[in-house]
């Protein structure tokens, strides 16, 4: 709708890097209550639950103000970290769910440089958090240093919390042949396990307007 189009303009910057700025974060969660990015939880749940237990231990990264945690909760899984850079972020989703799902635990976690201790998790699930690393890359096929740099940091971090058999569930817009190269820089292997189509509400990359599309976006299962 005309009305959506313009909520949706309001949104989206002019510079796509800013996405990677902790300070565009925060202003945007003190005004936006929830978004989800890439496809919903019904389009992924059955590999999802594929890959984990009812017991384990998960960290969500970069988790913002969407409704995986929630969504996941809800299936039964309860052992949840759910972790975001941004201060306001975590004190809001803290308080939106503390009654319906209180064994969440929501903290304010840098994924470039974790807190925990090595081995501490079963899965890690990244939900485009990566893709937010990635938005003034360059050539795709030749990612600039900066942007190697900080995926390399969140590969490390993630594989270095992981315990031993632990799997990492990268939810990504990228295809897969452009991450798969980053993936295996530091993990052991990489398994793209489905590309799953959704129509939304998206934005020209080109020209960075808003636009209903048919999202191909990916789950690439490493461990």
């Amino acid at each position: 709708t005309k009305e959506r189009n313009r909520l949706m303009s309001a949104k989206i910057p002019s510079d796509n890097s800013v996405y990677k700025q902790k300070e565009y974060w925060e202003k945007r969660f003190e005004a936006e209550e929830e978004y989800d990015w890439l496809a919903d939880y019904s389009a992924f749940r059955d590999l999802l639950r594929r890959n984990l237990t009812a017991d384990a231990r998960v960290l969500l990264v970069g988790c913002g103000n969407s409704t995986l945690s929630a969504d996941l909760y809800d299936d039964g899984y309860r052992n949840l970290v759910s972790t975001d850079f941004s201060k306001v972020c975590i004190e809001r989703m803290r308080a939106m769910h503390a009654k319906a799902r209180p064994e969440i635990a929501w903290e304010v976690q840098d994924m470039l440089d974790l807190s925990y201790e090595d081995a501490s998790f079963d899965v890690v699930i990244d939900k485009a958090a990566m893709d937010a690393l990635m938005v003034d890359e360059g050539d795709p096929w030749h990612p600039n240093e900066r942007t190697k740099r900080d995926v390399d940091r969140m590969l490390s971090e993630a594989s270095r919390v992981l315990k031993p058999g632990g799997k990492l569930l990268s939810i990504s817009f990228g295809q897969p042949h452009f991450r798969k190269r980053l993936l295996l820089r530091r993990m052991t292997r990489t398994m793209m396990t489905r590309r799953m189509t959704t129509k939304t509400m998206g934005q020209s990359t080109k020209t960075a307007t808003p636009c209903p599309r048919f999202s191909r976006d990916y789950i690439i299962v490493c461990w």
